[in-house]
């Protein structure tokens, strides 16, 4: 989506009317608007009359404040608070820096390692070669079925 294409005058009120300068240490400026499911805050946009949707509050900062976001790139967050949209907190990088970050900054979450049973509840108890884990039930299964496919084609 163009950010720039739809940041009006009308917008760029609206998205000063949801943002809260904090006078702490931090010095965020908080998004009081909308948030989605990650915490970022979100600015809804509509295109030709028609739609309504989602612009990230903090891109939408920075394209107010900074200036154009160049194709490819994110804005990043320095002070690592999501709903924060102070543009001297933000940056830019690649989706790559960007994974970088969240790792050096102790946020990745592999929300697949948190699983500790299979899909029919056993326990995973055993890890294979490649590293994956393995649930001794469900291999045992697997292995009698397919002794029994090899059976009935004989």
């Amino acid at each position: 989506m163009n950010v720039d294409a739809v940041l009006s005058e009308p917008i760029i009120a609206r998205f000063w009317d949801k943002v809260e300068p904090m006078f702490d240490d931090r010095g965020c400026w908080e998004w009081r608007g909308r948030g989605n499911q990650s915490g970022y805050g979100q600015l809804f946009v509509g295109y030709d009359g028609i739609a309504s949707r989602p612009v990230l509050a903090h891109r939408a900062s920075w394209r107010i404040n900074v200036g154009p976001i160049p194709n490819g790139l994110c804005v990043l967050h320095r002070c690592d608070n999501p709903p924060c949209v102070n543009p001297g907190h933000l940056f830019l990088g690649t989706r790559l820096v960007n994974n970088r970050d969240m790792i050096a900054k102790g946020r990745f979450v592999n929300h697949l390692s948190l699983k500790t049973a299979c899909p029919r509840g056993h326990a995973y108890d055993r890890v294979s070669k490649s590293g994956s884990r393995l649930c001794t039930i469900c291999k045992l299964d697997q292995q009698r079925i397919k002794r029994a496919a090899e059976r009935l084609k004989k």
